[in-house]
């Protein structure tokens, strides 16, 4: 791999990994406890591992500019491998929280099966949209503008939607409450040293 691919593959692993996945514990903590879920061991799990399926398809993320159609269709796999890596170390109820983040109520997303409402299942698709939309990604600028519209059509959950708004208006540093285990970061570079 070229010194230039390499540092592409270590930005995007910093930025639109490391970051978001700490953004993703953070937020999802706070609605956690708006909703006084008192048991977070599988949405913590869920959130912590749901896009670890990505490492395996850094190639295509890393690089500059918008994904291709191939690019989008193979990323639209990554919650399966994300379930394949982690499975032998989280909970089931986690396995099923990370397959379906990207499956919304109002039957966009992937893998094409229509969610139900379960609140840990919201909450960590809230939080993975509200950070993905606010964030800006190797391959495309933020979204800022109408982020709570596009959540709110996603999760069809208006409770939790405004829930998030308050969170972030209260303009949280979210990476200073929680921050990646050093299990994820030990995985990570195991498989960083592999591309690079």
């Amino acid at each position: 791999m070229s010194k230039k691919i390499a540092e592409e593959v270590l930005f995007f692993i910093e930025n639109d990994f490391v970051k978001h996945t700490e953004n993703v514990v953070s937020v999802a903590l706070a609605l956690a406890d708006v909703f006084h879920i008192e048991n977070k061991k599988d949405l913590v799990e869920a959130a912590v591992f749901h896009d670890f399926g990505k490492i395996v398809m850094i190639d295509r993320l890393a690089k500059k500019g918008p994904l291709s159609r191939e690019d989008r269709m193979v990323v639209s796999m990554h919650p399966n491998f994300s379930l394949a890596l982690t499975k032998d170390y989280i909970t089931a109820d986690a396995g099923v929280l990370i397959l379906l983040h990207h499956s919304y109520a109002d039957g966009s997303g992937y893998p094409k099966i229509i969610a139900g409402k379960e609140i840990a299942l919201q909450i960590l698709q809230a939080s993975d949209l509200y950070d993905a939309l606010n964030s800006q990604r190797v391959y495309r600028r933020k979204t800022v503008d109408g982020w709570e519209s596009i959540v709110a059509q996603k999760i069809q959950n208006t409770d939790i939607v405004n829930a998030l708004i308050n969170i972030s208006q209260q303009k949280m540093e979210f990476p200073e409450r929680y921050e990646v285990p050093k299990v994820v970061k030990k995985r990570i570079e195991h498989y960083v040293n592999v591309f690079v």
